[in-house]
């Protein structure tokens, strides 16, 4: 059954970003590819979400070329579907390749129309602030640097958004260096 393959892949996604995180890149691999599979057979969404996470592991990986394909398909496939989610995550990765490659203009251009919807504040959109503030900082932008990587401290502590605030604190460390606040 699609749905079945779904839920399956979805999970291995989950697995495989577990896998990603603790270095276990090889289980991770494992993981996202038997997603792949799955989510090849049951819809978009899962494969949406599937792509983002291979073009994370190509990331960490160093393959900037799969980083790019894999990206650029999840946002393809989420922009069609309209799943925000799956977009947001895309863009993430993406904004972080063009960062690394010393495009942080574009990661400006590509994180800031996916920050909270009006009225709201959005859990995934707290995870994007310190890849923004990052392309902020690589831009010479401090103060919307350090406004924004205080916003994703203020709002990852209460939910104890552990990932959040490590990457978080990272960026804020990137920045006091820069204005050579040394303490």
């Amino acid at each position: 059954h699609q749905g079945d393959h779904g839920q399956v892949a979805f999970t291995l996604v989950l697995r495989g970003w577990l896998a990603v995180l603790s270095g276990d890149w090889a289980e991770a691999r494992a993981d996202l590819d038997r997603a792949l599979a799955l989510s090849r057979q049951a819809d978009d969404v899962h494969l949406a979400f599937t792509q983002a996470m291979r073009a994370m592991l190509a990331l960490v990986e160093n393959d900037r070329v799969a980083c790019r394909a894999a990206g650029q398909e999840a946002r393809a496939l989420a922009e069609t579907i309209g799943e925000l989610q799956a977009l947001r995550w895309a863009e993430h990765v993406l904004a972080e390749l063009e960062v690394q490659e010393g495009w942080a203009e574009a990661a400006v251009e590509r994180l800031e129309p996916l920050l909270d919807r009006p009225g709201l504040q959005e859990y995934d959109v707290t995870a994007l602030l310190p890849m923004l503030a990052w392309a902020y900082l690589e831009q010479g932008r401090l103060d919307e640097a350090s406004a924004t990587v205080a916003q994703a401290l203020a709002r990852a502590r209460p939910g104890e958004m552990r990932l959040v605030l490590v990457e978080a604190l990272r960026i804020q460390a990137m920045i006091a260096l820069r204005q050579q606040q040394w303490k």
